[in-house]
C-alpha cells in the first residue's frame, strides 16, 4: 500500500486533473475557440510552477539554517567548558578531550554543511532524505545502464527535453477538445498513455513487466477501443437517421479528434519518462523542472504561434487577445484556468517523481469516471447541452460499461507486480 503522502498526491493529481479538463471544455463551449492561445495559458500555469520553487528554497534555506543553530545549539550545552571536554549525552562516560572552548565558541568553517556536522557529531540523529524516489518495481542492472546517458546532459538543458514533448502534446490535447467530447477524449488519452507508456517503460526504461500486469494492460487497451467503437457508432447511426452532409462532417472532426489524441498521447509518454529518469536519476527538483518545462515551451510557443494560426486558419495572437480582453468573464476564467493548471501540472510531476511515469498513467484512468460525472452535474443542474452530457440510452450505458473494462485493466494491473 501507498503511504499517505503518496495517496494524497495520486488523490489531488485526479481531481484537479479532471477539474483542468472540464475547466478548459467549458472555456471552449461557452465561446472562447483558440486551443493555441489555450495552449499558452496552460504553458504559462507551468512557468509558475518556478515561483512555487523559489518560495520552497526560501523555506528550506530558512528551516535548515533554523535546524543548524539548533545543532549548535546542543554541541555547545554538552561542553564542559571548564574541562576543555565533550561530553555525550547518551553516555556521560564518553568523552571527546579534542573538542576545546574555542571549538564550540568559534565553529569551524568545515562544519557548514550538514554532511561535515554528522561527522563532527555523531550522538545528534540526523534524519535522512525521506523522499521517495519512485517504484522499482521491474528494474534491473540493465535498467540502469539503459539510461546512464542522461548524465551527459548538461543540468540547465535537461528541462528542454520534457519541454517540447510537453509543447507538442499541449498544443494536441487542448485542440482535440473542439473534435471530442470531455470524457470521450479523457478516456482515449488516459487508456492510451497507458499502454504506451509500459511499451516506451520497456523499450527505453528497460523496466521489466510481469505477464499479469500485461494482461491489465491489454483490458485498458480494450476499453479504450470500445470507447472509441462508440463514438463512431453514434455517429454512424446520426448519419443515417439525419442530414448527411452534417453527419459526414461529424465523422471527420471524429478522426481529426482521434488522431490528435493519438500524437498527444505519444508526446506526453515520451514527457512523462524524461520527468522520471530527470527527477528521479538525476535528482532535478520537481517544482524546477515543471517549471523550466513551461518556461521553455512558452517561449518556443509564442514564437511559433502565429505561423501555426496561419497554417490552421485561426486568428493572430494579437487579435485572439483582444478578443480575450474585449470579455471580463473570459479574462477571469482564463487567470483562473491558468493557476489550475499550476496546481495540476504539480501534482502530476508530484505522483511521477513518487511512483513513475506508469503507476501515474494507471491512475489517470480514475479522471474519466470525475470528467463524466462533472458534465453530468453540469447539464442536469444548467439544463444546458452545450456545457454538459446528457445521459443517452444505451450510448451512455455503453460508455459506462467500457469505462468499467478499463476500470477491470486498472485493477488488475496494480494488485500484481
Amino acid at each position: 500500500m501507498y503511504s499517505r503522502k503518496v495517496s494524497a498526491i495520486l488523490i489531488a493529481m485526479i481531481v484537479t486533473g479532471a477539474a483542468r479538463s472540464v475547466a478548459v471544455q467549458v472555456l471552449f463551449q461557452i465561446g472562447f475557440t483558440q486551443p493555441l492561445f489555450v495552449t499558452l495559458l496552460y504553458l504559462l500555469g507551468q512557468s509558475l510552477a518556478l515561483a512555487v520553487y523559489s518560495v520552497q528554497r526560501w523555506v528550506g534555506s530558512k528551516r535548515e539554517s533554523l535546524q543548524r543553530k539548533e545543532r549548535l545549539g546542543i554541541l555547545r550545552s554538552n561542553v564542559n567548558i571548564d574541562a576543555g571536554k565533550y561530553v555525550d549525552p547518551e553516555n556521560s562516560e564518553r568523552t571527546y578531550p579534542e573538542v576545546t572552548p574555542a571549538e564550540v565558541t568559534n565553529p569551524k568553517d568545515d562544519m557548514s554543511t550538514e554532511d561535515d556536522m554528522s561527522t563532527e557529531m555523531p550522538y545528534i540523529y540526523m534524519s535522512s532524505d525521506d523522499s521517495v524516489q519512485g517504484s522499482v518495481t521491474g528494474l534491473t542492472e540493465r535498467s540502469r545502464q539503459a539510461i546512464e546517458w542522461i548524465h551527459r546532459i548538461p543540468y540547465y538543458v535537461k528541462p528542454l527535453v520534457p519541454g517540447f514533448f510537453n509543447l507538442c502534446n499541449s498544443a494536441m490535447r487542448w485542440t482535440s477538445l473542439l473534435y471530442v467530447k470531455a470524457s470521450v477524449a479523457e478516456m482515449l488519452i488516459s487508456g492510451l498513455e497507458l499502454v504506451l507508456s509500459v511499451a516506451v517503460a520497456r523499450l527505453i526504461r528497460k523496466r521489466q513487466i510481469s505477464s499479469v500486469r500485461g494482461v491489465g494492460v491489454g483490458l485498458v487497451a480494450l476499453g479504450v477501443v470500445l470507447v472509441g467503437a462508440v463514438e463512431f457508432l453514434e455517429t454512424s447511426r446520426a448519419r443515417d437517421t439525419g442530414d448527411q452532409a452534417s453527419s459526414s462532417s461529424e465523422m471527420s472532426d471524429k478522426v481529426i479528434g482521434i488522431a490528435l489524441i493519438l500524437g498527444q498521447c505519444v508526446m506526453s509518454v515520451l514527457q512523462d519518462l524524461a520527468e522520471e529518469l530527470f527527477m528521479q536519476e538525476a535528482k532535478v527538483p520537481a517544482t524546477l523542472l515543471l517549471g523550466m518545462e513551461g518556461l521553455f515551451g512558452l517561449v518556443f510557443g509564442l514564437m511559433l504561434y502565429n505561423p501555426l494560426a496561419q497554417m490552421m486558419g485561426a486568428s493572430s495572437l494579437s487579435e485572439t487577445w483582444k478578443e480575450l480582453t474585449g470579455n471580463p468573464s473570459f479574462v477571469w476564467y482564463a487567470c483562473g484556468l491558468t493557476h489550475l493548471v499550476t496546481v495540476t501540472g504539480i501534482f502530476n510531476i508530484l505522483a511521477t517523481s513518487v511512483t513513475s511515469s506508469m503507476t501515474r498513467n494507471v491512475w489517470k484512468n480514475l479522471r474519466t469516471a470525475l470528467v463524466w460525472a462533472f458534465a453530468l452535474i453540469i447539464f442536469y443542474t444548467t439544463q444546458n447541452a452545450d456545457v454538459g452530457e446528457e445521459w443517452i440510452v444505451p450510448g451512455s450505458i455503453y460508455t459506462l460499461c467500457n469505462f468499467m473494462v478499463i476500470v477491470a485493466g486498472i485493477y488488475t494491473y496494480y494488485t500484481n507486480k
